[in-house]
């Protein structure tokens, strides 16, 4: 029996796990495997299409089951490395996989919807696999952007909804529509989907504004908005004191992608320039990403017009320790030199 049969008929634990170590003995751990399968016609090899359904099903069943025994806290149970193997290899066949996926959308989009980030995970890599042709679910797309937003799930599913909004350019009044019915969650992924975009979308930037705007909107909506207007290319006094009333918030995600939004546009330097100038020092932030980062990036995006930072940044080079900084100002100064 192939380590394939395997682990479709896994019905237990147990049974699972031992089909995961025959995945291995004919094809390597899944780390590797994820590299190798990069080789053309590696997937189509391993799993026909008329099998992932079967396999996406046999999944969730495990995942479901796995989570159900981490609800009950047992107290044996551990952080289970084979139900983390089994995701992997699950996600990268889903990353790779050739052929036609229509058949296999109503799975996709009943994936879509669990409350399991892995589960939702393997559907976003489906539905960017899938492209331009994802836009037939664009109404579960939007339940599943309002239940979690662009930070618990992963930018493919936004990428998707990208890539069809440029095969068709008219879908963008259907994201206005969204943009301006949506709640929260909603419009943060929303406003990912337009930073891919770009330009393109360009027509929703005063829906944008009033996102930036809204009085109720807590500070990740805002900060989402205001990382979009960097990407849609409009410059007009309203932008520029959104922006420049963003560099001085109490969030330090804000003031980030405040800074990161300026530089993008290279709004008015003589303003902007000496105020993020100040912020060269603001380092407090997530995953290398901080008010710091973003000032160093943004000035040399300015290129020339950014000439008097070129001390502080200099300065700043000489006491941290940290590489990345440092390769970040040195990529910084180059235009402004």
């Amino acid at each position: 029996m192939s380590p394939l049969d395997q682990l479709l008929q896994a019905r237990t634990e147990r049974e699972r796990n031992a089909a995961l170590k025959g995945w291995t003995k004919v094809h390597g751990p899944v780390f590797e495997f994820m590299v190798t399968i990069n080789q053309p016609g590696v997937v189509a090899l391993l799993v026909p299409a008329d099998r992932f359904a079967e396999l996406l099903e046999a999944y969730q069943r495990s995942r479901h089951h796995y989570l159900k025994q981490l609800s009950e806290q047992l107290p044996q149970l551990s952080f289970d490395n084979d139900e983390f193997e089994y995701h992997l290899l699950v996600y990268s066949l889903a990353e790779h996989l050739e052929g036609d996926l229509e058949p296999i959308r109503p799975i996709m989009e009943k994936m879509l919807l669990e409350k399991d980030t892995e589960i939702m995970g393997v559907a976003t890599k489906l539905f960017e696999r899938m492209g331009v042709n994802c836009w037939a679910s664009w109404p579960v797309i939007r339940k599943a952007f309002a239940c979690q937003g662009m930070w618990e799930s992963p930018f493919h599913l936004g990428n998707a909804v990208a890539a069809t909004v440029r095969e068709k350019p008219d879908r963008l009044e259907a994201i206005r529509t969204a943009l301006q019915a949506g709640k929260e969650k909603e419009q943060q992924a929303l406003c990912h989907v337009l930073v891919e975009l770009g330009p393109l979308a360009n027509p929703l930037t005063d829906d944008v504004i009033r996102i930036t705007l809204t009085p109720s909107a807590s500070p990740d909506t805002i900060s989402c908005a205001i990382m979009a207007l960097g990407y849609l290319g409009e410059k007009n006094a309203e932008i520029s004191a959104i922006l420049r009333h963003a560099i001085g918030s109490e969030h330090w995600f804000v003031r980030a992608n405040a800074i990161a939004s300026a530089g993008q546009l290279r709004l008015e330097p003589e303003m902007f320039v000496p105020l993020i100038i100040q912020r060269l020092q603001d380092d407090f932030g997530y995953d290398g990403w901080s008010a710091s980062n973003a000032a160093v990036k943004a000035l040399g995006q300015y290129g020339p017009d950014a000439r008097i930072a070129r001390e502080p940044l200099i300065v700043l080079q000489n006491s941290t320790d940290d590489e990345d900084m440092q390769k970040a100002i040195s990529e910084a100064l180059t235009p402004i030199r």
